[in-house]
């Protein structure tokens, strides 16, 4: 037993360690990016590709350990009357209790299993489908490599690796942030695309286009948010928690400053649901008005205000106005209703009706773009190769149950949160609420190879195994 506890141990290192490879790998790109003066270069994709190699052959061989360990027979206790009943669980109880245990990693296993039955059947396999277009590098390889890596995040038990792997991935995007806003100040009034810094772009040396970055801000907003929120705030002492909270707010302002220059509406959107979903948790698990929830909303509400009164930036009013105009126009029909969330709606219309074509199988990875191309090359010039909502996306890709099934396994990870509330940690709580801003923006986002792990990763450091039978 004490040999079965100490490779758990090493198997669990070993899965900290690919965890923190990909949570620094923004800032190992940055740093390779400004020093080699280039954008996009390889070596993150090769870096995460064979870092996803490492994930997968991890998982298996932990599963691998698993079936060779022998068989345990589980009791139940209960209580009666008079005095403690101990029984054997069953072979049926036990696979019950199991499925209900383990439904997140039994629907991502699902989600994987058709999405690759779906591409062997749709596609021939080449190197752009095992790895996907140069760009967006996201092969049925990928894929695998997201859901090995929700694996390995899950399977972490000890709190001093969620708390460092969390903790890091604060201090990383908090300096992305703040070469972000420095580019800013160096070149004021000129969108963030655009906004050279060392001779390349600030986000761009890490991501290939700002939503993109807006995506992963909407990740570190709320986790720093979190941070904010639910740990311990002493002003009447000064002290290592006081003094930490104040570095969490500095990071959480510098992360609102980038998301207002990058005007990532689906990402604003993201952080002000996530935001408010946080002050409700936290009322309802504290049974009071938690007043401390309320900061880092005051916070980016200002910042936000600020911008949209001094800088130009267009969210608060797109948010306000532009998002519930487009909602008119499509529940009343309106002609103009493919102009809905630059025209995301005609996108989304799009992709629907090659769902239809192909419901249960997909059309395998990338399949349907041809299709999407040539439906929108009056919007864009050679068209718009993504449906810019990852849901439909995965079922377009992978038919409808499999879209069904990485929902209803996201969703769990949540269920089993709030089943498991008194018990779940401060940084299991923190990456769950970093997750959530990811689950919110994929309704108007893309999946992309160097921010969906991100999600993949906050969401498996987020589950709980303490309780698990």
């Amino acid at each position: 037993m004490r040999k079965t506890e100490q490779l758990d141990k090493g198997f669990e290192l070993c899965g900290a360690f690919i965890v923190l490879m990909f949570m620094t790998a923004p800032l190992m790109t940055a740093v390779n990016s400004i020093s080699n003066n280039e954008l996009m270069p390889l070596f993150p994709i090769t870096m995460q590709f064979v870092l996803g190699g490492a994930a997968i052959a991890l998982a298996l061989g932990r599963l691998l350990w698993f079936l060779a360990l022998p068989p345990q027979v589980p009791y139940q206790v209960g209580r009666g009357k008079n005095a403690i009943t101990v029984t054997p669980v069953t072979k049926k109880q036990r696979a019950k209790n199991f499925v209900k245990e383990n439904a997140a990693f039994l629907g991502f296993a699902g989600f994987l299993l058709l999405a690759l039955v779906s591409t062997l059947l749709n596609n021939i396999p080449d190197e752009t489908t095992i790895l996907g277009f140069p760009f967006r590098r996201e092969g049925i390889y990928t894929y695998s490599i997201y859901v090995f890596l929700f694996f390995t995040a899950a399977s972490i038990k000890n709190q001093s690796y969620k708390k460092f792997l969390i903790l890091t991935f604060a201090v990383v995007s908090g300096v992305i942030a703040l070469l972000s806003v420095a580019a800013g100040a160096v070149n004021p009034g000129v969108p963030i695309p655009d906004r050279a810094f060392y001779g390349v772009y600030a986000e761009r040396a890490v991501f290939g286009n700002s939503n993109h970055y807006g995506y992963y801000l909407a990740v570190a907003i709320l986790v720093f948010a979190a941070l904010i929120a639910n740990g311990k705030w002493n002003i009447n002492k000064l002290g290592r928690d006081l003094i930490l909270h104040v570095v969490y707010v500095i990071g959480f302002a510098l992360a609102t400053f980038s998301l207002m220059y990058c005007d990532a509406l689906g990402a604003f959107v993201a952080v002000a649901a996530g935001l408010v979903l946080l002050i409700v948790m936290k009322c309802i698990t504290e049974k009071k008005f938690y007043f401390q929830a309320l900061i880092p909303a005051v916070i980016f509400a200002a910042i936000s205000l600020l911008f949209a009164q001094f800088a130009g930036s267009a969210l608060v009013q797109q948010l306000t106005t532009q998002l519930p105009g487009d909602v008119t126009m499509i529940a009343t029909n309106d002609p103009n209703a493919w102009m809905a969330g630059s025209w995301r709606w005609r996108l989304w219309t799009i992709t629907g009706e090659q769902i239809k074509l192909r419901p249960l199988l997909g059309w395998g990875v990338e399949g349907y773009m041809p299709a999407l191309k040539a439906a929108t090359l009056d919007l864009q010039s050679g068209g718009i190769e993504r449906t810019h909502n990852e849901y439909l996306q995965y079922a377009g890709f992978f038919g409808i149950p499999a879209a069904l099934l990485y929902i209803a396994a996201t969703v769990s990870v949540y269920v089993r949160g709030l089943k498991y509330r008194a018990s779940l940690s401060y940084w299991e709580i923190t990456a769950l609420a970093g997750a959530f801003g990811y689950l919110v923006n994929a309704v108007f986002g893309i999946s992309i190879f160097y921010t969906a792990p991100i999600f993949f990763v906050m969401l498996g450091l987020g589950v709980s195994r303490r309780d698990a039978n």
